[in-house]
């Protein structure tokens, strides 16, 4: 079995980490009923000169100019304070929005990205660490059945996100509800209307296709708004009063430096670089969905009353989706989930590029919001499931580096839809997502074959039974204690390595079989170190990914040339650990250099 490391440096005390999760799920609801509301119809109430989409821009743009360094800030301020601190620029937002005009939605916008990105990193490691708490209770009832984070992590984050999502269903009831109470001139629906202007692909305002869609009155969008005012406030003293904080070391400015150290190291790592293209499809049709079709289908032809509704149906599918699906992911497996997901997606965007919305066509619109609904709530917990698993030492940092391709492309997409018409964006998604399916299929590729080098089984991560712990060193030179030198423990039984400052944490190094070394596990003159070599890739593997390990102390481990060979024959068991500074292995039980090649 593996030992799994789900965010190290945050650890949960809490004996009911699924109570947390509907705390958490129930603040995120009461804070995103109305950004989502108010996202969804940005488009369609503030037209003027695109101040909508605009102010959507700068939301997602200032989450990419902090996801560089969201890390740092997050253990700087700890899980729960990032959260607080996001919840305050929501309720800015949403003050903001009473006067909408430059001088006022723009900043507004751009404050609310700018503490975002911690938001989402925060959330992502808190479910992580929610996991691992889970699992490690989950065996201490049933030492026998193992227990996988990938399990863990969809389930939790299935139960997360089908509670959040409700956000969408019922922010968007709301504004509807209210909406409704407008004696505006709805235009959209008359005869005469639909044969003037198209609407659907061809609807383009900024090139005389189509026309400007009246807003309600302003004293019912005062309503809306003071309505979500009151939501805001009530969950952020929700997160506040009931959500417990993680623990974490103490704030030192070497912890920040490693924490940034560690954004680089994840935003190098190759699969990572392979998920880019299919973030980025993700984010262009996240806001064709949220504001394409909100303007160029349901308000021209519905009315801008009618956007709630038709979305609230997208929001309540997207919870059954992702709370289902989550916890079918343990029988299907994520690959199933995804291919799903990747043809129904095709199928929306080929249909909203071929037909000719109608104001009768009600069928046609709740049937496309469903098909979104059940995309989307497959995206968002099997991506990120699926970053937990590859990334698992390093989750903290691998969210924020996809945070900041995501926040990147989502703004990219609603900048382009201030020049852009839809044609041509619903065609880019297209390729996009065919690319982006290419680079998902090299990396489950490459991870399986992971998987097969080291003999892991379908489901990664499972966690060391007591009886699999490693022995303790009662010697604290056997292992590293500050930054003057590179020494780090190695367990050849169990293949992990460990810092002395948390003896009993394991840092998932991927083994072998249980007592013996992967082959080919050889140094020769001149290669790097880190950790177990993988002969096959010629590289150093932290987990399936291919990441380095960084120790609990923090740094990396030593990058030093090797001078000779250091080499360990398949089978041997030996615990050893490397002396950077001689450039030999140590035999850890009794001190003694022990000579290249042999163990």
């Amino acid at each position: 079995m593996e030992a799994i490391s789900a965010t190290p440096d945050y650890q949960s005390n809490t004996d009911r980490p699924m109570k947390e999760t509907i705390i958490l799920a129930f603040a995120f609801v009461c804070v995103f009923s109305p950004f989502q509301a108010l996202q969804n119809l940005q488009s369609s109430l503030n037209q003027e000169h695109g101040l909508g989409v605009t102010s959507l821009a700068c939301v997602y743009g200032g989450m990419f100019l902090v996801s560089f360094v969201t890390p740092a800030l997050v253990y700087n301020l700890g899980i729960k304070a990032a959260i607080l601190v996001a919840w305050a620029g929501h309720t800015l937002y949403v003050v903001c929005n009473f006067y909408p005009s430059w001088m006022t939605l723009i900043p507004g916008s751009l404050m609310l990205g700018l503490i975002s990105c911690p938001l989402w990193t925060s959330t992502e490691t808190y479910l992580s660490s929610l996991s691992r708490k889970a699992a490690e209770l989950e065996l201490s009832k049933n030492p026998k059945k193992p227990t996988t984070l990938h399990a863990q992590f969809s389930r939790l984050n299935g139960i997360f996100s089908s509670i959040f999502t409700a956000s969408q269903f019922i922010g968007n009831l709301v504004s509807s509800t209210i909406l409704f109470q407008s004696s505006y001139n709805d235009t959209a629906t008359h005869p005469s209307y639909e044969m003037a202007f198209p609407c659907g692909a061809e609807y383009c305002p900024r090139e005389g296709e189509g026309q400007h869609i009246d807003p309600p009155q302003q004293h019912i969008v005062y309503i809306m708004l003071g309505v979500f005012l009151v939501s805001d406030v009530v969950g952020l003293s929700i997160t506040a009063k009931f959500l417990t904080n993680l623990v974490q070391p103490q704030y030192t400015g070497r912890e920040i430096r490693r924490k940034l150290k560690s954004y680089w190291v994840a935003f190098k790592q190759p699969m990572m670089w392979l998920l880019i293209p299919l973030t980025a499809s993700r984010g262009l049709i996240f806001t064709i969905h949220i504001g394409l079709f909100t303007e160029a289908y349901v308000s021209c032809s519905l009315g801008i009353k009618m956007v709630g509704y038709v979305m609230a149906l997208w929001g309540l599918t997207t919870m059954a989706s992702s709370s289902l699906l989550g916890l079918a992911a343990r029988f299907t497996g994520r690959q199933f989930l995804i291919g799903v997901a990747s043809v129904v997606d095709m199928v929306i965007l080929v249909t909203l590029l071929l037909w000719r919305p109608q104001s009768g066509h009600w069928a046609a619109f709740l049937c496309l919001a469903v098909l979104m609904g059940l995309v989307d709530g497959i995206w968002m917990v099997q991506i990120n499931a699926l970053i937990a698993v590859l990334f698992a030492s390093i989750v903290d940092s691998a969210f924020a580096v996809r945070g900041t391709w995501g926040s990147l492309s989502v703004s990219s997409s609603w900048l382009m839809a201030t020049f852009l018409c839809p044609v041509t964006r619903i065609y880019t998604a297209i390729g996009l997502l065919l690319t982006g399916l290419v680079g998902y299929v090299a990396v489950e590729v490459l991870h399986r074959r992971s998987l097969r080098l080291f003999n892991r089984d379908e489901h990664e991560y499972v966690l060391l039974s007591n009886n699999d712990q490693p022995p303790d060193f009662e010697d604290d030179s056997d292992c590293r204690e500050n930054d003057t030198t590179e020494e780090t423990v190695f367990d050849a039984r169990t293949e992990t390595s460990r810092g002395r400052k948390t003896e009993a944490a394991m840092l998932n190094t991927p083994a072998g079989q249980a007592g013996a070394v992967p082959r080919d596990d050889t140094l020769n003159e001149g290669e790097e170190l880190s950790t177990l070599r993988d002969g096959g890739v010629g590289m150093r593997l932290a987990d399936g990914a291919g990441t380095r390990v960084e120790d609990t102390v923090g740094a990396s481990f030593p990058q030093g040339k090797v001078q000779g060979a250091v080499s360990r024959e398949e089978g041997e068991t030996e615990e050893t650990f490397f002396d950077a500074e001689a450039e030999t292995r140590v035999d850890a039980r009794t001190g003694g250099h022990v000579s290249n090649g042999d163990i």
